[in-house]
């Protein structure tokens, strides 16, 4: 079958290669089944019997892909950060988001974003509405409607929409919203038994907005609010949430065993239900020792020795007569204080406070065995 040729000419802005920006005046797009074969300043003799859509002097350029946008802060759009996060949350983000209560508004506010993403030529989006359902479908219907009218391709797209493969519902997040600002929230959804599957990447700390301290944080970690080494051990977010009995729960770490990462992640997918999987993710917070290129070896390491633990719990299989529980880790292989010296997170107490590092460090290990033997009863627990 002969490929579908689409030719654009005018005025073109690429990067040919990182960093770089070339500019073509008069230059030609040539797409075969939606694929872009090249950029030329003349067109390639091959298509010269092919029709040429001549935009002129306007500019054909690459489209915006937005990997972060928050859709009812959009009315906050251009303010600055005049308070701490928390005081600045409560204060404006908070207040701003309850509006969308209001059907009417939430009309009004997401017509106007969806119109001016299309404007600025964003054709991909990442994108956080709400806690109120009604407002978060009317957010999809004007994007839809947006698109529609902006895009030729997504007029086709969305007519065939019902024909698109499963929708697959995840929610991503870090461990400071779902251990602490935001484990309200992300309780209430895991209780309510719906078909919905939350990805948690834990660093142990606030990684973007200044490095606090976290209810994922470990004994004897330094970070903003705990410079003298945190006090408290982690809190179990798996434990809590297998309470439920009904929420798939799985702790993974891809640099440790990325089959096992696959494997919750699938389950997770095809389980009818809540589920749960927290991803151990080093970051620059952690300042690993040869930096973040050691970030899947660090993984590796730190469920061998212990201080990361991997494991699935899912209810289906208890359903068919099955152990839920399944411990994937192995029993600790030692060196526990070389993995915390690796990271100046932990070796940097030894210095400010040596004696104060010596007893938290030690505290800190004593919780990861007891933390082991206590996943190794709960496989005999769930029989």
């Amino acid at each position: 079958m002969a490929a579908d040729v689409k030719i654009l000419r005018g005025n073109i802005i690429h990067t040919p290669a990182f960093g770089e920006l070339e500019t073509l005046a008069g230059g030609y797009l040539v797409l075969e089944d939606g694929v872009i074969q090249g950029i030329f300043p003349v067109l390639p003799e091959r298509y010269a019997a092919c029709p040429v859509e001549n935009w002129g002097d306007r500019l054909i350029m690459p489209a915006f892909a937005d990997m972060h946008l928050h859709a009812p802060q959009y009315p906050m759009l251009g303010m600055g950060m005049d308070l701490p996060l928390l005081d600045w949350l409560n204060a404006y983000a908070f207040p701003t988001e309850a509006r969308f209560a209001d059907t009417g508004y939430a009309r009004e506010i997401y017509r106007r974003l969806a119109r001016e993403l299309i404007e600025n030529g964003t054709t991909r989006v990442c994108m956080f509405s709400s806690l109120h359902t009604d407002a978060t479908l009317i957010l999809m219907e004007e994007l839809e409607k947006a698109a529609a009218a902006g895009y030729e391709l997504s007029q086709k797209t969305l007519k065939d929409k019902d024909f698109l493969a499963k929708k697959s519902m995840w929610i991503f997040g870090g461990d400071g919203w779902a251990y602490d600002i935001g484990f309200g929230g992300l309780d209430h959804v895991l209780a309510s038994g719906e078909d919905v599957n939350v990805f948690v990447f834990d660093t142990e700390v606030y990684s973007n907005t200044g490095g606090q301290a976290s209810k994922a944080s470990n004994i004897g970690q330094v970070a903003q609010f705990a410079a003298a080494g945190k006090t408290q051990p982690k809190k179990s977010l798996a434990e809590i949430a297998m309470q439920y009995g009904y929420v798939y729960v799985a702790q993974v770490a891809m640099g440790a065993n990325p089959n096992q990462t696959i494997k919750a992640i699938t389950e997770a997918e095809a389980y009818h239900g809540p589920s749960l999987i927290i991803g151990y993710a080093p970051c620059e917070m952690h300042s690993i020792k040869g930096g973040m290129t050691n970030c899947q070896s660090e993984m590796k390491k730190a469920v061998e020795c212990g201080y990361w633990n991997l494991f699935r719990f899912n209810p289906a299989l208890k359903a068919e007569g099955k152990n839920p529980f399944t411990l994937d880790s192995k029993a600790p292989a030692g060196g526990y204080q070389e993995f915390l010296m690796n990271e100046a997170r932990y070796s940097s107490l030894t210095r400010a406070f040596p004696e104060r590092a010596k007893e938290l460090f030690a505290e800190n290990e004593e919780a990861a065995k007891a933390r082991y033997e206590h996943l190794t009863r709960l496989v005999e627990l769930y029989k």
